[in-house]
């Protein structure tokens, strides 16, 4: 049973919370990496430590592994592989979406009441085609 998952969070402490979260989903799909669980979370932790600390960039951790075992029986393990990866990345800051004078216009025209309306799509596509 395998598992992939990237996370991005503000600062380190935060990446190991969102690892945390991501990996608790991973073992409510798939019970069997209850086994890995902890091998997987000191992984990840020691990898995000070992960045520097920069409060200007996110954290992005991307973490993969997988278990194996021989039969019916997952208690046995014959094969585990459990890796991640840990980057500063520069954090975008989202920039509000400002409407011009027209958009403005339009949308006071629409909340007073005024404006045309259409029964349908149809006849709403007639109208802008000028049909």
């Amino acid at each position: 049973m395998s598992y992939s998952f990237n996370v991005k969070a503000a600062d380190k402490a935060a990446a190991k919370e969102a690892v945390a979260a991501k990996f608790a989903e991973v073992v409510a799909a798939q019970l069997v990496h209850e086994k890995d669980q902890s091998a997987v979370l000191a992984n990840a932790g020691a990898v995000i430590d070992l960045l520097a600390d920069d409060d200007t960039k996110d954290v992005s951790v991307s973490c993969n592994g997988y278990v194996s075992w021989p039969g019916p029986d997952a208690s046995a393990l014959n094969s585990v592989s459990v890796a991640c990866s840990a980057i500063h990345v520069v954090r975008l800051v989202a920039q509000p979406l400002i409407p011009n004078a027209e958009t403005t216009a339009a949308i006071a025209e629409l909340e007073s009441g005024a404006g045309k309306r259409v029964p349908t799509v149809s006849t709403l596509m007639d109208d802008l085609n000028g049909e």
